[in-house]
C-alpha cells in the first residue's frame, strides 16, 4: 500500500516537467520494479544544460530528497507563470 501526499504530487510535477523537456519517459531503461528504490536512493533523471534554467531549477526543487524543501503548488504556479 503506497501513501500519496502533496509532496509526492509535487515530485510528479517535476517528473512531468522533465518528460516535457526530454520528450521521453524517465527511467525507461530500468525495470519498473526498480524505480521506487532508485528514487528513494536519490537517483533522478538527468537534466540537460540546454533546458531553460528556471524550469530545470524548478524540476530539481520538485525532486528534493527532503520533501519539506519541495515547493508548494502555489510556488510552482508562480514560477511557471513568469
Amino acid at each position: 500500500h503506497q501513501k500519496f501526499s502533496f509532496a509526492s504530487d509535487i515530485y510528479a510535477v517535476g517528473i512531468i516537467l522533465w518528460e516535457m523537456n526530454a520528450c521521453e519517459l524517465p527511467y525507461q531503461y530500468m525495470p519498473s520494479s526498480m524505480v521506487p528504490a532508485e528514487v528513494m536512493k536519490g537517483n533522478r533523471p538527468p537534466v540537460e544544460a540546454l533546458w531553460p534554467r528556471n524550469i530545470a531549477d524548478l524540476m530539481q526543487a520538485c525532486w528534493s530528497h527532503d520533501f519539506m524543501l519541495r515547493p508548494t503548488s502555489s510556488e510552482v504556479v508562480a514560477i511557471l507563470s513568469k
